[in-house]
């Protein structure tokens, strides 16, 4: 299967988790929401939240639902985010996933 690009991309975090009331917010699991262009289940040009990330390989995110994501670019809002909390963008590894992450 082709990765899937998903554009204008950020992270978010899984609220719906079965456990999210009694789980602190930075182990919830870590999920993207964009737009996807090429998804095999017709979701072209729509905005999603994708299940869980499992691994990430540079610009490559597995998620749970074993679908592949082609990261493109990110949304410039979240980029603002992380710059005002301090934290960095690396393009070539945007995305860290935390050991022991649900």
């Amino acid at each position: 299967m082709d990765a899937v690009t998903i554009q204008n991309w950020s992270t978010t975090r899984s609220e719906s988790h079965p456990d999210a009331r009694y789980l602190a917010p930075e182990i919830l699991p870590l999920r993207l929401q964009g737009v996807v262009h090429g998804h095999p289940k017709g979701h072209d040009g729509h905005h999603i939240c994708t299940s869980a990330i499992v691994t990430v390989d540079g610009r490559l995110v597995t998620t749970r639902s074993g679908t592949v994501y082609r990261l493109g670019r990110p949304d410039r809002k979240w980029l603002n985010w992380l710059r005002e909390s301090g934290r960095t963008y690396n393009p070539k590894q945007p995305i860290k996933v935390i050991k022991g992450s649900k």
